[in-house]
Order: C-alpha cells, then structure tokens, then sequence
C-alpha cells in the first residue's frame, strides 16, 4: 500500500506542476491527494491493529479502486484531464490495485504474527512511564499487567489450586489466556 499511495502523490504532484510543467488539473490532484492520504491511514492502521491488516487493505485499496475508477470515467466525458500519459497511469493504477485487491482479499489471516503484536503491545503499555497500561487503541484496560507476563513476554495464567500465576508458552497446547 505504501507504494500505491507514493504512487498517487507523485501524480498529484505532477498535477500541481511540480515534476513536469503543461500537466496541471487541480481536481485531479485533490482526488489523487486523497486517494494517497487513504493509502497511508490504511497502512498506518495496519501496523496499529495488525489483526485487521485484511479489512484495512480491503478497505484502503478499494478506496483507491473507485477513485481511480472515477477518475478514469471523468477522462471521457471531458472532465478530467485527456493527456496519453494520464490514461496511460490509470489503467496501469488500476491493474496495480487490482492485482493488490486480490492478493489482500485472499490472503490468510496470521494469527501467529498476531498474537505476537498483541503481546508486543500489551508488553510496552506495562513498560510505559506513566504506569497506566492504556493505549488508544487497546480494545480494554491492559492494567494489572505487570503480574501477567513472564520475563520473556508470555502471559501468565492462575493456576486454580493454589491461584499462582505460571507461564503460558506456545509449545502449551490447551493453556488458558488472561481475557
């Protein structure tokens, strides 16, 4: 995603007439601005929520999809810019974003890298200076969580007869998580 969004801004800098000269159309490089700013906030989503990396992809290159789409259909009926080389970028965009969309939408979720971000973040909030345990975008309160992980980063869960934490490792098949 982060190279179709590039993608999008060197276009809307060629439509500004920063690049090359005689190519400027100001309702393209909104639109390819946009597009761009889309691309990124989806990409930056992704690193935030790595369990929804497929909805933001889907979502963010879809985004893209329709707008190039638009732009394309605005080329014919004399709205848009009529240049060979703005064609040319946009049935070359959109087989990018195609092809982008497909392998998003079939690709299998990795819960295995996942996880590890979950445990990653749930690591730096109880690491954090101000000792509160809360991200923006944690989906609950992480606090108490100093007692929940081992030194390596796994979380702990409480053994019923004696109510101590012990380990919960990968190689554990059946161990119960802190929910």
């Amino acid at each position: 995603m982060a190279g179709e969004a590039v993608k999008f801004i060197v276009a809307a800098s060629i439509h500004r007439g920063f690049l090359f000269p005689g190519y400027q159309h100001q309702a393209a490089s909104i639109g390819e601005s946009v597009i761009a700013s889309v691309l990124f906030i989806a990409l930056l989503l992704t690193w935030i929520r790595p369990a929804n990396t497929r909805v933001f992809g889907l979502v963010g290159q879809g985004f893209a999809f329709l707008g190039t789409l638009v732009g394309l259909f605005t080329i014919p009926i004399g709205v848009g810019p009529r240049t060979v080389p703005d064609v040319t970028y946009h049935v070359l965009i959109l087989a990018v974003l195609a092809w982008g969309l497909i392998v998003t939408y079939r690709a299998v979720p990795n819960k295995r890298a996942a996880s590890y971000a979950r445990r990653l973040i749930r690591r730096c909030t109880c690491a954090n200076s101000a000792g509160t345990g809360a991200l923006p975008w944690a989906d609950r309160d992480v606090q108490p969580c100093r007692d929940r992980f081992d030194a390596t980063g796994y979380p702990l869960r409480l053994v019923a007869s004696d109510a101590r934490p012990e380990p919960i490792h990968p190689s554990s098949g059946n161990a119960t998580r802190w929910r």
